[in-house]
C-alpha cells in the first residue's frame, strides 16, 4: 500500500493499567493484554492500514487517506472496548506526502504530546457505578467468582475480569509461579539467601534518536518497518535464549511484560543481578547482527524488596534506577549499564548516596568497575564462616566515619578487598541477595 497519511497511535496509562491491582495473576494478564494491544488487535482490526513501527507504547500506521484513516479509528476504538476494556488511546496524523519521513515523523509526536497536555482526547468510555465497586478500579462489579472451591469470592469489574481471564490463561501455560510469595522463597539449595524477590526493568537506551537517525536515512516507509521489526527480533530472540536456559531458576521467576525495548521481569533476589547482565550482553551480541541497531544499548534497573511491599512501589524504583542507568549511558556511547537499589527502610537512604558506585558499566569501556564489583562479592561469599563482620563492616560505611571503616578493616583482615571505597560497599549491601 502507498500510504498518503500517517498516523500515530498512543496507549495512556498503561502502568496504572499494569500495575493498579497487587495480584501477580492479574497484573500478567494487564501486561499481555498491553503487548497485544498495538500489535496484534491492529492487525486484526479490519481496514486497509500498514504497521510501519510500534516501541513504548507507540504505533505508526500509514494509510491511503483520511477517510480510511478515521474508519479504522472507530472499528479499533470498538476492540479495544471489547476486549481490552479499560485501555485507551490517543491518535493524531498527518498528511503532508511532500515532506520528508523525518519531517512528517516529528510532527507527529509533537502533535501528539500537544493533544495530551491538553488532557487528550483518548477514546474510552466508563460508566458511573450504581451499586458495588470493584477494589482496584472502582468501576461496577459485574462478576462475582472465585478461583477454587478454597478461595475467596472476589468481586470483577468488566476490565478486571478480563484481566484475570487472560492472566489465567498466561499463567497456565507455563509452571512459573503465580504468587510473589512463592518467587520470594528461597532455594532449596541457597541457605543464606533472603527470602526477597527483585523487580528487574529493562529498557532500551535513546531509542527516540535511534528512530529519528532511521527515519532520516529511510527510503521508503519500509524501512521505518525494518527497524521496528528489528528491535522486536533483538529483544525477543535474546529473552527466548537467555531465559529460556535458566532452567533451574523457573521456579522463581516470572516474566511480567516484553513488548518492543522493555522488558520486566520479576525473580527472586539471587537472580537479579547475574539475570541483568547476562541479557544485557545477549542484547548487545544479537543486536551486530542488525545493520540499523549499530551503536544500540540498553540499560537495567533493580529493585530488590519484600514479597508484600507495594508491587507498584517496587516497579517505580526499578525504572528509576533504570532510568539512572541511562543518563550514564548517554555519556558513553553505545554502552549497556546496570543500575540496583535494596529496598530496606530508612536505615541506608542518606548514607546511600554519598557511598554508592553504582549504575555499572556491562557493556563499554567502564566495565572494569563492575568486575571489581565481582571481585568483592567473591571476597565476601568466599569468607562464609565470618558474615557477621562483613555486617559490622557494612554498618559502618552506613555510618559514614570513615576512620572506623580503616580500622575495621585493618583489625578484621579485610583488607583484601581494596579500591574504591564505594564499590566496597555495593558490595557489602549486596551480600544478603547475591549470595552463591
Amino acid at each position: 500500500m502507498n500510504a498518503q497519511i500517517l498516523a500515530l497511535y498512543d496507549l495512556t496509562g498503561i502502568q496504572r493499567y499494569i500495575f493498579q491491582t497487587s495480584k501477580l495473576k492479574d497484573i500478567i494478564g494487564a501486561s499481555e493484554l498491553v503487548g497485544n494491544a498495538l500489535q496484534e488487535k491492529i492487525e486484526e482490526t479490519p481496514g486497509s492500514k500498514n504497521l510501519l513501527y510500534t516501541g513504548g507504547g507507540n504505533a505508526v500506521l500509514g494509510f491511503a487517506g483520511k477517510e480510511e484513516w478515521k474508519a479504522f479509528n472507530t472499528a479499533f476504538s470498538k476492540k479495544l472496548l471489547l476486549e481490552i476494556p479499560g485501555l485507551s488511546f490517543v491518535t493524531v496524523c498527518n498528511d503532508e506526502a511532500g515532506d520528508k519521513i523525518s519531517v512528517r515523523i516529528e510532527d507527529l509526536f509533537a502533535e501528539i504530546a500537544r493533544k495530551k497536555s491538553l488532557g487528550g482526547d483518548d477514546c474510552s468510555i466508563t460508566t458511573l457505578p450504581p451499586m458495588a465497586q470493584s477494589a482496584s478500579e472502582r468501576l461496577p462489579v459485574v462478576i462475582i467468582a472465585k478461583e477454587g472451591e478454597d478461595a475467596d469470592v472476589a468481586e470483577y469489574s468488566h476490565p478486571a475480569w478480563v484481566k484475570w481471564e487472560k492472566g489465567k490463561e498466561k499463567t497456565s501455560e507455563s509452571d512459573h509461579p503465580v504468587e510473589f510469595d512463592n518467587i520470594a522463597e528461597k532455594p532449596k539449595y541457597l541457605k543464606k539467601a533472603e527470602r526477597i524477590m527483585a523487580v528487574v526493568h529493562i529498557d532500551g537506551n535513546q531509542m527516540g534518536n535511534l528512530f529519528m537517525k532511521a527515519c532520516e536515512k529511510a527510503d521508503s516507509l519500509e524501512d521505518i518497518k525494518a527497524l521496528s521489526e528489528a528491535i522486536d527480533a533483538v529483544f525477543n530472540t535474546a529473552y527466548r535464549d537467555f531465559f529460556d536456559k535458566c532452567h533451574d531458576a523457573h521456579e522463581r521467576w516470572r516474566k511480567i511484560y516484553v513488548s518492543g525495548d522493555d522488558v520486566t521481569y520479576v525473580c527472586h533476589g539471587v537472580y537479579a543481578l547475574k539475570s541483568a547482565v547476562n541479557f544485557l550482553k545477549a542484547l548487545d551480541d544479537i543486536r551486530k547482527n542488525y545493520p540499523q541497531l549499530q551503536g544500540f544499548s540498553a540499560s537495567a534497573g533493580i529493585a530488590y524488596v519484600k514479597p508484600h511491599f507495594p508491587f507498584y512501589k517496587a516497579y517505580e524504583r526499578a525504572e528509576r534506577c533504570c532510568k539512572e542507568a541511562k543518563i550514564k549511558a548517554r555519556e558513553q556511547a553505545g554502552s549497556s549499564w546496570v543500575n540496583f537499589e535494596i529496598v530496606r527502610g530508612s536505615l541506608n537512604k542518606e548514607a546511600l548516596p554519598l557511598k554508592r558506585k553504582r549504575p555499572y558499566c556491562v557493556t563499554g569501556h567502564g566495565i572494569h568497575d563492575y568486575k571489581k564489583l565481582l571481585e568483592c562479592l567473591d571476597t565476601i561469599n568466599g569468607d562464609a564462616g565470618a558474615r557477621s563482620k562483613w555486617k559490622a563492616l557494612r554498618n559502618a560505611y552506613l555510618m559514614g566515619n570513615a576512620d572506623s571503616v580503616k580500622l575495621l578493616m585493618e583489625s578484621r583482615g579485610m583488607s583484601g578487598l581494596g579500591g574504591d571505597d564505594s564499590i566496597v560497599f555495593d558490595a557489602l549491601d549486596l551480600m544478603d541477595v547475591e549470595v552463591k
